[in-house]
Formats: structure tokens, C-alpha cells, sequence
């Protein structure tokens, strides 16, 4: 089926381990998996560095994500 151009990273399953590394589009992954999982929607995604980002647009670290067995909301 046809995604539409929406992404839809299912199966992507991630530990809430808090080891941050920050992406070349200036966010804060809280680990170096949920930086994968968005590349799975962002696929000029790299990782710049380890840690937070300096002075970054959007902190994925501290949104709104449930993650489980199943995968992150």
C-alpha cells in the first residue's frame, strides 16, 4: 500500500536509555536509535555529534513519545 508520502516508522523500537546525540537537522535524540527511527522519515538524516545540541530548533529528547513493546507514539 501506498504511504502517501506520510511516514510511518513501525517497528522501530527503541530503549529509554538517556544517551542524547544531536542530528544534522540541529534536534536531540535522547539516543542514537530514535535518531534512526526518524531517519526512516528523514532520509538526509545523519548524526553530527554525540550529546545535545548546541543550539537546537526542536528537542526530540523531551516530546511527547510513549515507547513499549511495540514501538514509540
Amino acid at each position: 500500500s501506498a504511504n502517501n508520502g506520510t511516514c510511518n516508522p513501525d517497528g522501530c523500537v527503541c530503549t529509554e536509555e538517556y544517551a542524547p546525540v544531536c542530528g544534522s537537522n540541529n534536534q536531540t535524540y535522547s539516543n542514537r536509535c530514535a535518531l534512526r527511527c526518524d531517519q526512516n522519515c528523514n532520509q538526509g538524516l545523519q548524526e553530527a555529534h554525540q550529546g545535545r545540541c548546541e543550539s537546537e530548533t526542536t528537542d526530540k529528547s523531551t516530546q511527547n513519545e510513549v515507547c513499549n513493546p511495540d514501538g514509540c507514539i
